[in-house]
């Protein structure tokens, strides 16, 4: 069975915000290229049912990142009242993923692939 990494990381949303970025990296240089699969969802929804999520301008739920890139995620985040989770999960090959959290600029949190 494969080894499946999972990263998640909880972003506080203000009122006035209408979007939330992650940037996802891919720290190693030297290695193939890593797919993800990413979500979203309202961290007071019970039924946590996924937000949209976009990568390039284009609605995504995987993405593919080469050594040494790194992409933006932009997370809707208009009907999220507090906090909206993030998730990342790499299902084989890596060392696992790192989280990291910003409070300032427009990146809300970054994740590395190690």
């Amino acid at each position: 069975m494969p080894k499946k990494n999972v990263s998640r990381c909880s972003i506080p949303v203000k009122r006035h915000e209408k979007k939330a970025f992650v940037k996802i990296t891919n720290n190693n240089a030297n290695e193939e290229k890593r797919i993800l699969s990413i979500a979203a969802y309202d961290k007071n929804d019970e039924d946590q049912k996924h937000i949209p999520i976009f990568v390039d301008q284009k609605r995504a739920e995987t993405i593919t990142l080469k050594p040494a890139e790194a992409k933006v995620c932009e997370i809707d985040v208009t009907n999220v009242a507090k906090k909206v989770v993030f998730e990342c999960t790499q299902t084989g090959g890596g060392s696992g993923l790192s989280v990291s959290s910003r409070s300032s600029g427009p990146i809300h949190s970054e994740i590395g692939i190690k």
